[in-house]
């Protein structure tokens, strides 16, 4: 397959294994001189039902030969792969984040795929199900069928304690250029006025603090890096006690948000 100069592209396929002991499996594209990819790698669990796997990478300047590969590291076992799909972002999407109406695949029940909490409330029982503290939510949504529902237990906290985050690492190989804008937004609304948040809108240069309403508004925030950003993310915290909803979140170049599209559509 041939991978274009400066695109964006998610990749991946159908795998299971069955191993015994700590067999490792593997699926990435490499070069044909075998150079393997390190943005597209993925580890296969030992796990015994069919699972997609998928990622999201971009590419830099250069037009590149790609084939797809799955492979025993160590161990062993048996390994079946099917369904391999290589996709590229569409020209009328400027949207660089992955899934930010949470309407694509999960990577377990309740917990969108491309989506972490990072600090601190995903222990068991903490993500899906109805009562969960972070996870997907089909009763508040702002469009589509579902968006991403947080709820912070606790009082009395600061940017260094425990508290709920929707945080996503964008594609590996896409960099944010010097000088340039770029404008980080997103549709949210609490279960209550004044609920204290902070986002992150590129970068750890790039912090903001903003109270919610208790409706659905949208929240935008701009982003200029004074250098290449070549390991770009966007993240909201809920500081304060409370709820929050989360949907269509978007991250793109100019100074003013454009109507929200998924790069997948």
């Amino acid at each position: 397959m041939t991978l274009k100069p400066h695109t964006r592209y998610s990749f991946g396929g159908w795998a299971r294994l069955e191993s015994v002991g700590e067999a490792q499996a593997g699926l990435y594209l490499e070069s044909p001189s075998g150079e393997v990819r390190r943005a597209t790698e993925m580890t296969i669990s030992n796990y015994a039902p069919w699972r997609q796997y998928g990622t999201v990478f971009a590419t830099d300047e250069q037009t590149v030969l790609a084939r797809p590969v799955v492979r025993f590291h160590s161990g062993i076992g048996r390994l079946w792969a099917d369904d391999f799909f290589l996709v590229e972002a569409s020209d009328r999407c400027r949207n660089m984040i992955v899934d930010g109406g949470f309407e694509g695949p999960t990577a377990q029940p309740g917990s969108p795929r491309w989506w972490f909490d990072r600090y601190g409330l995903t222990s068991a029982g903490q993500i899906g199900g109805p009562d969960a503290l972070w996870g997907l939510d089909r009763s508040e949504h702002y469009q589509g069928k579902q968006c991403l529902r947080m709820t912070n237990p606790l009082t009395d906290i600061g940017p260094a304690d425990a508290h709920p985050v929707a945080e996503q690492r964008l594609a590996p190989g896409l960099v944010l250029h010097q000088g340039r804008s770029y404008v980080f937004s997103f549709y949210l609304k609490g279960d209550r006025p004044d609920l204290a948040l902070s986002a992150f809108a590129g970068s750890w240069y790039s912090y903001h603090q903003f109270k919610a309403t208790d409706g659905w508004q949208r929240y935008s925030f701009p982003y200029t890096p004074e250098n290449d950003e070549t390991q770009p993310f966007v993240r909201v915290d809920l500081l304060g006690q409370g709820k929050v909803w989360l949907d269509e979140v978007q991250f793109e170049e100019g100074t003013e948000p454009t109507e929200c599209r998924d790069w997948e559509e």
